[in-house]
C-alpha cells in the first residue's frame, strides 16, 4: 500500500503514525482500523482500510484540511 500511495500522490514520502494512521507529508491519508471476533469458539480479524481519494476538503473545517490530506490534492 506504501508504494502505492507514494506514486499516487507524486512520490511523496509515505509513514506510518501509530496506530492506524498512514501520512503523507505529515498529513493523514488513510486509516486503517483492525478488530478481533469470536464467534463459535473461532477467532476473526475484521480489517478495514478508509483511503481519502478524491477528497477537495475545501469545505472541510480548517482543523481538518490542515491535517488531512487526499491522493488527488
Amino acid at each position: 500500500m506504501r508504494d502505492v500511495l507514494a506514486e499516487l500522490t507524486g512520490g511523496r514520502p509515505v509513514d506510518i503514525k501509530w496506530p492506524n494512521d498512514v501520512l503523507v507529508n505529515d498529513r493523514k491519508i488513510c486509516g486503517i482500523l483492525t478488530q478481533q471476533s469470536t464467534l463459535s469458539g473461532r477467532i476473526g480479524l475484521i480489517i478495514g482500510v478508509g483511503i481519502n481519494v478524491n477528497n477537495s476538503l475545501s469545505t472541510a473545517p480548517d482543523d481538518i484540511r490542515q491535517r488531512a490530506t487526499s491522493c488527488m490534492t
